[in-house]
């Protein structure tokens, strides 16, 4: 039985986001799309309009990984602390190929390396990866206002605040973990960020009860 058109969509796109992931956006020549796609310019036009269409496509794929991946773990953890924590741990795990030799590339690591190669020339590029990086924010800000709701945080908790810290430290640890560093050197960072979600050390709130500034 023939694939349905949207499931063919979706591989397409999962395989040309291997390509730019690998190359880059700019580095990546039509000529290699079309190996790996195994179409035709004009059937890659005609499916998604223009080579930076299809990079949109690759990046919203990696995003939506990324969400996937949260949700796994908040859905297998008893608490929302502990689903965030394991998730930083799998983080970490995929960042060294501890996990997912073979697979997908870690979706933070194409949103990263997007955000440091686009240029004023690829304005659509610039407000896409920063759009995302928006939305990655709302959804841990949104995830720690229901450890929050829950009293797993303190009722004071900044949530806004301790996302964009967490957000940074992944990126952070994202890109430390491309370095040739040991494995076990990527995995205590990831356990030195993930003591920054004990409510007692919460950098939105601290132990008296006030907000810190």
């Amino acid at each position: 039985m023939p694939r349905s058109a949207r499931h063919d969509h979706q591989d397409t796109v999962r395989r040309a986001a291997h390509l730019f992931w690998e190359r880059g956006y700019h580095a990546c020549s039509l000529k290699q799309l079309e190996a790996v796609l195994d179409m035709r310019p004009g059937s890659i036009y005609a499916a998604f309009g223009s080579k930076e269409d299809l990079f949109h496509a690759a990046l919203m794929f990696y995003y939506e990984q990324l969400q996937e991946g949260l949700k796994q773990e908040l859905e297998s953890h008893g608490t929302v602390l502990e689903g965030m924590r394991a998730y930083l741990r799998r983080l970490a795990a995929e960042a060294t190929g501890e996990i997912g030799k073979g697979s997908a590339p870690v979706p933070a690591c194409m949103m990263v390396k997007t955000l440091l190669e686009v240029t004023v020339d690829t304005p659509g590029l610039t407000d896409t990866v920063n759009h995302l990086f928006d939305r990655v924010e709302q959804d841990l800000t949104a995830t720690l206002d229901q450890a929050r709701e829950k009293g797993e945080l303190p009722p004071n908790t900044d949530c806004a605040r301790l996302a964009r810290l967490w957000q940074a430290q992944i990126i952070g640890l994202r890109t430390f973990a491309q370095r040739r560093v040991p494995v076990q050197a990527v995995t205590l960072l990831a356990e030195d960020m993930i003591s920054l979600l004990d409510p007692t050390v919460s950098p939105g709130a601290n132990s008296h009860g006030t907000r810190t500034h």
